[in-house]
């Protein structure tokens, strides 16, 4: 079995989704992730994680790239690579995702998954203390969620990527971790507020 990605941007209508999923399983693919958005003007914009055999995805790879539906554009791209989670939690600022962005862009990790919430920190209890005279402590907080897909010539790259975020975050003292997926999907950003606990 091997992992791809399934882009289908089309006019909305009804059924669009049910066609879709039925296209999938008749190719005996599984939908591991899925995120479907109606933008303005009645657009349909779905993004698929999904798995199959090889000969499945070639298949299915051939039928969007031969056959393409009148007002419906899809496409298949079969992923490479490691699959990693990143996870943050630090003061919020302007910037703050595309700083983390960059970093593992300059790597060459690509961004597959993310969710991001902000929410007020913890109050202290000592009134009067550091944290309630400086407002700058007082800043919402932000807890960030990255799927990523690290190919394997940037493998040996994850240290110093880890290495520079740290450096980054370390007046802010984010905390930060990454860790391989070892089976399953990305998470969507449900069940987001787990990092908060």
């Amino acid at each position: 079995m091997a992992q791809a990605t399934l882009s289908v941007t089309g006019i909305d209508r009804t059924g669009l989704v049910a066609r879709v999923s039925r296209w999938l399983r008749d190719h005996r693919a599984n939908i591991d992730e899925g995120i479907v958005t109606r933008l303005e003007k009645d657009v349909h914009t779905g993004s698929y994680l999904i798995h199959a055999t090889t000969q499945s995805l070639d298949e299915m790879q051939r039928e969007t790239q031969d056959c393409p539906e009148e007002e419906v554009s899809a496409g298949v791209k079969v992923r490479g690579g490691a699959m990693y989670d990143l996870n943050l939690i630090a003061p919020d600022r302007i910037g703050l995702i595309n700083d983390v962005a960059e970093i593992l862009a300059g790597s060459n990790v690509n961004v597959v998954t993310m969710a991001c919430l902000t929410f007020d920190p913890p109050r202290q209890h000592d009134s009067g203390g550091p944290s309630q005279r400086d407002p700058e402590r007082r800043r919402k907080m932000v807890a960030l969620r990255m799927g990523l897909e690290v190919p394997p010539e940037s493998m040996r790259l994850l240290p110093g990527v880890m290495d520079d975020l740290r450096t980054l975050g370390a007046e802010d003292r984010w905390d930060i971790r990454m860790q391989e997926r070892k089976t399953g999907p990305h998470r969507n950003g449900v069940g987001l507020s787990e990092l908060l606990n």
